[in-house]
């Protein structure tokens, strides 16, 4: 074929083309294409494409390509389409573009691109788009890009939208917008968005709006934005909202706020938050309220601060620097029932209130939770005023945990009376050292076993008062674990014999040799006499020396050769 004459090429037909075998392709040049019958390309076949030499496809013309039959270009590859003339894409029909294998579309370019009929871009497909160069991008005109169906915008990428020019955003539709990649609307700048028709902004959603760099925010008209449907607001990130017009944020309602995120809101200002209407803040939820930043809550009106004030919905929502920086005491005093009940779900807004707590009435005190007392940190529990701590609730006290343990003070303890009976175990894993030490005989009387058992964990109990030890009795016996008499040392002396006789045999079990040692004789004696000395295990037994072993009344042989096994 390479030898032919290009002229011979004008004679060839169709049913001739079709029975040509794909390797004789191979040797197919750009001049014998050229004097090639259109009328001939309507018997090309997809396996006969794949072996034509690139170098081929250079003679191609618009009016061969329209009549080349639309399953031949299954056949084509990107290093082919690199060498067609740009002229030839002229005679490119959507039927056929549309069985073009979607590698292929990586071997176009620009000025290609600028040649092809409009109505052939009704023929691309998302998994082409996906393929095709991104600087073949730049040769889009907007009404090749109004013939494109809305699904091909699915295959966009960034790196495609960057290159196409800004004119051609105005062929934009809503259906195409709301078909796009998310991802792909990070590649739009500044001057493509100014252009863009405004009927299309009617089809962003959430994702693809969230996508947009901030900076490209800026360039959105009123009349654009108007376009915008409400739940495409919940796309937008704190940063392209600090980006809006100041007359855009007034344009926000009720159902456009509705749908914005606490991630959204945080792009708030002091002068913008107070531009929205008073019927936004009528709606707003827990998740807005707690996205908001201080300063931008500083600039509403008391009329707006009234509106949130009455939502049990935002109160679930209140951080506590909010608290502290903007609504304070009075604020909190003035909430409804229903308010307060939703506040009280809020961890970290009572981190707010522990600011303000001494100012707050005492009937909301006294209504503070479990769940709300979680939310203080050690620091507020320490410099909390003991008039208020008095108020406290059984619930409240229970709801101290380990982590604030360090900030519990004697006065604290003290003040919340009976109401110790209610602190758990854990707090007394962390006491801080001073209140260790301030533990005294009355208060030993008054912690139930699971509260000893916790107190055994702790690592200050060196600072125990012999006092204290003394005063714990049988019936707490349980509670004093191996953990607990080895951690008071020499103190251990001070436990009765009663808690010694009522100790558990896992406790016992658990006692090291260091332990033993130190209990006096009157203590061993008890542990022999009350059967407990039988638990003794075989290690604490090897390091223990003859006198107390025969004490206890373990048979000093039986010892000996136990340990040796």
């Amino acid at each position: 074929m390479a030898q032919m004459d290009p002229g011979a090429f004008a004679g060839f037909k169709p049913d001739q083309m079709a029975q040509m075998d794909p390797g004789a392709f191979a040797g197919f040049k750009s001049d014998q294409m050229a004097q090639m019958d259109p009328g001939a390309f309507a018997g090309f076949k997809p396996e006969q494409m794949k072996e034509m030499d690139p170098g081929a496809f250079a003679g191609f013309k618009p009016e061969q390509m329209k009549e080349m039959d639309p399953g031949a270009f299954a056949g084509f590859k990107p290093e082919q389409m690199k060498e067609m003339d740009p002229g030839a894409f002229a005679g490119f029909k959507p039927e056929q573009m549309i069985q073009m294998d979607p590698g292929a579309f990586a071997g176009f370019k620009p000025e290609q691109m600028k040649e092809m009929l409009p109505a052939a871009f009704a023929g691309f497909k998302p998994e082409q788009m996906m393929m095709m160069a991104p600087d073949a991008c730049a040769g889009f005109k907007p009404e090749q890009m109004k013939e494109m169906l809305p699904a091909a915008f699915a295959g966009f990428k960034p790196a495609q939208m960057a290159k196409m020019a800004p004119e051609v955003f105005a062929a934009f539709d809503a259906d195409q917008m709301k078909e796009m990649a998310p991802l792909a609307f990070a590649g739009i700048d500044k001057d493509q968005m100014k252009e863009m028709a405004k009927e299309a902004f009617a089809g962003f959603k959430p994702e693809g709006l969230a996508a947009i760099d901030p900076k490209v925010i800026a360039a959105f008209t009123e009349d654009q934005f108007k376009e915008l449907a409400a739940d495409a607001f919940a796309g937008f990130i704190g940063d392209q909202v600090e980006q809006l017009d100041p007359e855009l944020i007034a344009e926000i309602g009720v159902e456009e706020f509705e749908e914005m995120t606490g991630e959204g809101v945080e792009g708030f200002k002091y002068k913008t938050l107070d531009l929205l209407g008073e019927e936004v803040f009528e709606n707003i939820d827990a998740d807005q309220l707690g996205g908001l930043k201080v300063n931008a809550l500083k600039g509403l009106d008391d009329d707006k601060i009234e509106l949130i004030k009455n939502s049990e919905e935002a109160a679930k929502g209140l951080r506590g620097d909010q608290i502290k920086s903007v609504f304070g005491a009075d604020f909190i005093n003035d909430l409804s029932e229903d308010a307060l009940d939703a506040l009280g779900e809020g961890e970290d807004a009572f981190r707010g209130i522990g600011k303000v707590l001494d100012k707050l009435d005492d009937s909301i005190i006294e209504g503070i939770t479990a769940e709300n007392m979680s939310g203080l940190k050690k620091g507020q529990l320490r410099k909390m005023d003991v008039e208020t701590v008095a108020l406290l609730s059984k619930d409240a006290v229970s709801g101290i945990g380990e982590d604030q343990a360090r900030g519990l003070t004697m006065d604290f303890i003290d003040a919340i009376g009976d109401k110790v009976e209610n602190l758990s175990g854990d707090v007394f894993k962390d006491l801080n050292d001073n209140l260790v030490e301030a533990l005294d005989a009355d208060f030993a009387g008054r912690l139930d076993v699971d509260q000893l058992t916790g107190l055994g964990e702790a690592d200050n109990l060196e600072n125990l008062d012999d006092g204290f030890i003394e005063a714990i009795d049988a019936d707490q016996a349980e509670g004093v674990t191996a953990a607990f008499m080895e951690g008071i040392g020499d103190k251990l002396e001070s436990l009765s014999d009663g808690v010694i006789k009522g100790l558990e045999t896992d406790t016992v079990r658990a006692l090291n040799s260091v332990t033993i040692g130190n209990m006096t004789n009157n203590q061993l004696n008890t542990l022999a006499n009350s059967g407990l000395a039988e638990f003794v295990s075989d290690d604490a037994k090897a390091g223990l020396s003859d006198p107390v072993l025969k004490t206890l009344g373990i048979n000093l042989t039986t010892s000996f050769n136990v340990s040796q096994m």
